[in-house]
C-alpha cells in the first residue's frame, strides 16, 4: 500500500448549498481526460460523504502533490453547512488516526487556487484537530 502523508481539502467551485453527486464529478473528470474522479471523497451540503477514489489509488487533485496524498472535496465554493463541516472534521480525524496525515487547503500548494474557500489551518485549530 502507498504511503499517505497529506490530505488536501478542496471545494467543487459549484453553487453553495446545491448538491452535486460524486458520480457527476466523476464524469467531469473523465471529460477532462482523467481516469475518473480525482478525489478520495466528496462531502455533500447535507453532510453525506461519498467515496471517490480508493485510498490505494493515487488521486488527481493537487498537481505535483498527489503521490503521498488524498483529496476531499466539499460541494460549494465558499459557504458550507454545519453538517458538511462536521463530516469534514470526522473524515479528517479518521485520516489523522489511520495515516497520521497533515491537512492542507488546495491553495497551500497552488497559489492560483482559493479552494476550499476558508483558512484550513485556522479551522484545524478551531476544531482541535491540530494545535
Amino acid at each position: 500500500m502507498r504511503q499517505i502523508k497529506r490530505l488536501f481539502i478542496h471545494c467543487a467551485a459549484t453553487s453553495n448549498f446545491k448538491p452535486v453527486p460524486a458520480a457527476e464529478i466523476h464524469q467531469w473528470h473523465l471529460d477532462r481526460g482523467w481516469d475518473g474522479i480525482g478525489y478520495s471523497g466528496v462531502i455533500q451540503p447535507d453532510g453525506e460523504f461519498e467515496r471517490g477514489r480508493p485510498d490505494y489509488w493515487v488521486p488527481s487533485q493537487a498537481a505535483g502533490n498527489n503521490a503521498d496524498a488524498v483529496g476531499i472535496c466539499l460541494i460549494g465554493t465558499d459557504q458550507f453547512t454545519d453538517a458538511a463541516m462536521e463530516t469534514l472534521r470526522v473524515v479528517c480525524a479518521d485520516y489523522i488516526e489511520r495515516y497520521g496525515v497533515s491537512i492542507h487547503g488546495h491553495y497551500e500548494v497552488n497559489p492560483h487556487k482559493t479552494c476550499p474557500g476558508f483558512d484550513v489551518q485556522q479551522w484545524l485549530k478551531e476544531t482541535g484537530l491540530c494545535s
